[in-house]
């Protein structure tokens, strides 16, 4: 392969991971702000609603805890991805 071959197969390797990095970023944006939106939302309720009853509180106090609990697993996740990458790059030398 010559030299302008060999550089437009990197530069479409680099195209490549671009948009694989854009994509993951996107994801990641949507899998911790939602829940993080959640649990805003509903602790500013519990914040700001005087007269709430003992079984709205519960009820926000719930969707708080199963929204924590998402965005712990979504760490999660990712740390046992990292993790395995690592792994296999140090392996693979």
């Amino acid at each position: 392969m010559n030299r302008k071959g060999a550089l437009a197969k990197q530069q479409e390797v680099l195209r490549g991971i671009n948009t694989l990095t854009s994509s993951i970023a996107t994801r990641l944006s949507h899998e911790f702000r939602t829940p993080l939106t959640c649990i805003i939302g509903f602790a500013e309720l519990l914040l700001t609603e005087v007269d709430i009853s003992e079984e709205k509180r519960r009820e926000y106090a719930s969707y708080i805890r199963d929204e924590g609990e998402r965005l712990s697993s979504v760490v999660n996740e990712i740390v046992a991805q990292a993790n395995l990458q690592e792994f296999r790059d140090r392996t693979d030398t």
